[in-house]
């Protein structure tokens, strides 16, 4: 670890434990205690009053009016928050601009040392990700500090397929970023019943005068999970499938068919689904695996297939 680190090391460890021994500092940076005497020289010649007091109950501890200001990060930390920060901007991030003067503060207060260390480590990463379904900045700002404060918003909503937009009265409770796109949870009262919104669909947005109470320990999160999770209601049928490691392992893992999971193995796996499903989503999805993939069970299915396949042959045969 560099000495600048383990400078702001002992700074923090006597910050956040208020009193330690050289050899605990020792021990835990992983360094002598001659060092460890060098260093609190160092920091006392810097300005940081560091008071050394003897006895049974003694060692380093900080003058109690001292305020730390600004805030001090190692290097993995540094990385950890410009990391973290590529993720969030590619997630369509609404607060990219306060993002960006942040990340400005804690470099600003970086040695030039510091910043050309972090300047080889983030160059080298990349995040590519398919893009977010665009959301106004404003809006979704809207709906955060209607969060915050508890506030009732009504949702000028445009349902999938519809040419026009209908009014929902909506206690917002969380939102919820998944599969490159963002929702609203809250409570419906046109539903009377908590419902999940596409803010991508939303037209307009209004806050009102009145506030509601948020039901205690609701998550968002779980909620919608919840909601994406397929019920099963209906007559079951057992799928299997056979095919090449790599396409069994994203047929696992994929989020239209990972909650009709059953088993696996290397090179088949199993999924219970309902019948009718078996007619709609999954031939289509399942086409697109190609000859990566091949179905043991059922014929139906198999019989989807083929039959996919055929009206494609006779698009592209068609003059």
């Amino acid at each position: 670890m560099a000495k600048a680190d383990n400078l702001l090391s002992i700074l923090w460890l006597l910050l956040s434990r208020q009193r330690m021994t050289a050899a605990e500092l020792a021990e835990q940076l992983e360094i002598s205690t001659r060092t460890v005497y060098r260093y609190i020289d160092s920091l006392c010649a810097s300005g940081i009053p560091i008071i050394a007091e003897t006895g049974h109950d003694g060692g380093y501890r900080l003058l109690r009016r001292f305020v730390e200001a600004p805030l001090f990060f190692d290097t993995d930390e540094r990385k950890a928050l410009f990391y973290a920060a590529q993720f969030a901007k590619q997630a369509g991030y609404p607060y990219e601009g306060s993002l960006e003067n942040a990340l400005q503060k804690i470099e600003y207060q970086m040695s030039e040392e510091q910043q050309k260390e972090l300047a080889n480590y983030t160059r080298g990463f990349d995040i590519v990700t398919p893009s977010t379904m665009l959301v106004n900045d404003k809006l979704l700002q809207t709906i955060e500090e209607a969060i915050a404060y508890c506030t009732q918003l009504t949702l000028y909503y445009q349902k999938k397929g519809s040419s026009f937009s209908e009014s929902r009265q909506v206690d917002p409770y969380g939102i919820v970023h998944w599969n490159r796109k963002w929702y609203l949870v809250g409570y419906c009262h046109l539903r009377s019943e908590k419902r999940t919104f596409r803010l991508d669909r939303l037209q307009n947005i209004e806050k009102l005068k009145s506030n509601f109470v948020r039901p205690e320990n609701f998550v968002a999160t779980d909620f919608f999970l919840d909601w994406l999770a397929p019920k099963q209601e209906g007559h079951l049928v057992t799928i299997t499938i056979q095919g090449s490691k790599e396409a069994i392992q994203y047929l696992r893992h994929h989020w239209q068919l990972q909650y009709f999971f059953v088993r696996q193995t290397e090179n088949e796996i199993q999924f219970l689904v309902e019948q009718n499903n078996l007619e709609t989503s999954i031939p289509n999805f399942l086409f697109t695996y190609g000859t990566s993939i091949k179905i043991v069970e059922p014929d139906s299915l198999r019989a989807s297939l083929v039959n996919l396949s055929q009206k494609l042959q006779d698009h592209y045969q068609q003059e």
